[in-house]
């Protein structure tokens, strides 16, 4: 069939009659999904429409809002919202629509919208543009996300994951755009997007598209790109991120985040003079140091530990520092029945360190398989987990478990010596089901033996292994041959691998080149 603009004409007289006569009938307001809504003005219109279309095009399929799939199967589907965004709507809240699709093997090649807020009426034609009252639709040429507006939705009929999914999102782009904004009537919000009014738009619920076929193709005809919220392709019932395509990579690097999982120590710090000692007490570990740098570097970081509710001053600090730095803390199991692992730093009147004690107990082994399984939702949908090796092999198996299941990569970081070695083979499988290990010379002894050569494994680790030398080199093999990489701050500095890791993480993210990722974070 041909779709011509005299198509558009059609349309817009039959709804704007059915409109007129639909707000002569009592609303009747009724619950749908959860706290959802329909009115008999929706059902009315909805009618009117396929009343419509089956005079133009008797053959075809059609999917309604609210009446379902009607008539037989065919390789065009028309998909109706009488009334996107009913609940405004019934309210009174002048931001709602109507929406049209047709598809031809699934593919959408006529979209329309109705805004009756501006009366403007909205159209596409694969291949042909999108149009607004017969002018050329262009999105917007802004290419900085902190000067972007962008638009998500957050509705009443969310279900309690929903709702925490979106605040995050909501979380990690309200301090890198200028503004996000709440509309809910996704044909208008995708209209505008089209129009250059907003930037882009954000939907993590899933959903076949009924609402949203005719504004994607807008946004495409108009410049725009649209993809899921990973930035994949949309599937046949996904997420959706809709954008002027220019900021597209921003926003998706936006959104990834990573998982820091490892116990945490209490540090007791005692440094010695010719007079006295002072003591100084915090809580300290690699992977609230690792998600401290990430955050520091723009990373999304969550902090997935265990640790004791007896010190509270130290434990209010660190969760403090964390939320500071935007870090989610939410996943931090504090319980006074936990024992928290202890290292006792001894410094001299320089502040210079002398030694260090380590008593391994309470918090890492708290940090049971148990604890991981509760917190699976966010491992699963985790761009990058980083886990520290002081938890127990069995937690380690079952945060892998989860990864690999989900396709999220694992990167290991040694803590000290443990069980993760290459004494079993055991153990080597668990290293061939991780994505990266990072580890400095020492802890690669620990690894894999104390007469291992460095680049004799690294060899056999192609893109996996990175390590960090005592020289200030970092290391690894990308199948031709080792780089090595010189940084520019001192590794060797308390804490430095620390930060190198949690800013590797970021970078790698935005790159997914190790190269690019390692020589951003050695600067």
């Amino acid at each position: 069939m041909e779709i011509d603009f005299n198509l558009v004409n059609e349309f817009k007289e039959t709804i704007l009659k059915s409109y007129n006569e639909a707000l002569n009938l009592d609303k009747n307001v009724r619950n749908k999904e959860l706290n959802d809504i329909v009115t008999d003005v929706d059902i009315y219109m909805e009618t009117k429409i396929i009343e419509k279309i089956q005079e133009l095009f008797p053959e075809h399929s059609i999917y309604a809002e609210e009446k379902g799939e009607i008539l037989e199967k065919s390789e065009y589907v028309w998909y109706i919202d009488p009334i996107d965004g009913t609940i405004n709507f019934a309210n009174g809240i002048p931001l709602y629509s109507t929406s049209i699709a047709l598809k031809k093997n699934n593919e959408t090649i006529f979209g329309f919208i109705y805004d009756y807020s501006s009366e403007k009426c909205y159209y596409a034609i694969k291949g042909k543009g999108s149009y607004c009252n017969q002018e050329r639709l262009s999105v917007s040429n802004n290419n900085n996300l902190s000067d972007s507006i962008i638009s998500f939705c957050l509705t009443s009929h969310y279900n309690l994951d929903r709702v925490n999914e979106i605040l995050q999102i909501e979380k990690c782009l309200a301090p890198k755009v200028r503004g996000l904004r709440l509309f809910v009537s996704s044909a208008i919000e995708l209209a505008w997007c089209a129009e250059g009014k907003i930037d882009g738009c954000i939907n993590i619920k899933k959903s076949q598209r009924i609402s949203s076929s005719a504004g994607i193709l807008l946004i495409e005809e108009a410049g725009g790109k649209v993809t899921n919220i990973l930035g994949e392709t949309r599937q046949k019932v996904d997420t959706m991120l809709a954008t002027n395509g220019l900021i597209h990579s921003k926003v998706v690097n936006a959104l990834k985040y990573a998982v820091f999982v490892g116990s945490s120590t209490e540090v007791i710090e005692i440094k010695q003079d010719e007079l006295n000692s002072t003591i100084n007490t915090y809580i300290a570990g690699k992977a609230y140091s690792q998600a401290i740098a990430g955050a520091k570097a723009g990373l999304n970081s969550k902090l997935l530990t265990t640790i004791s509710g007896v010190r509270k001053n130290e434990l209010d600090s660190m969760i403090l520092e964390a939320k500071k730095n935007n870090i989610d803390t939410s996943n931090i199991v504090i319980s006074n029945s936990i024992e928290n692992d202890i290292k006792i730093v001894f410094k001299d009147e320089n502040n210079i360190k002398i030694k260090e004690e380590d008593i391994l107990k309470g918090s890492a082994e708290a940090l049971s398989e148990e604890i991981i399984i509760q917190n699976e939702e966010v491992l699963k949908k985790a761009s990058i987990i980083v886990c520290q090796t002081k938890i127990s092999k069995k937690t380690i198996d079952k945060i892998v478990e989860i990864a690999n299941e989900n396709n999220v990569p694992v990167v290991i970081n040694p803590s000290r010596p443990n069980e993760i070695s290459l004494d079993n083979k055991e153990n080597e499988k668990l290293i061939n089901r991780i994505s990266m290990i990072i580890c400095d010379t020492k802890e690669l002894k620990e690894i894999f033996g104390q007469d291992v050569v460095a680049d004799e494994v690294l060899k056999k680790y192609e893109n996996k292994l990175i390590i960090i030398e005592d020289n200030n080199e970092v290391k690894y093999f990308d199948g031709n041959s080792i780089i090595a990489i010189n940084s520019q701050i001192d590794l060797q500095e308390v804490g430095a691998k620390d930060i190198f890791i949690g800013r590797f993480v970021k970078k790698y993210l935005e790159k997914e080149n190790i190269t690019e990722a390692i020589k951003a974070s050695v600067i």
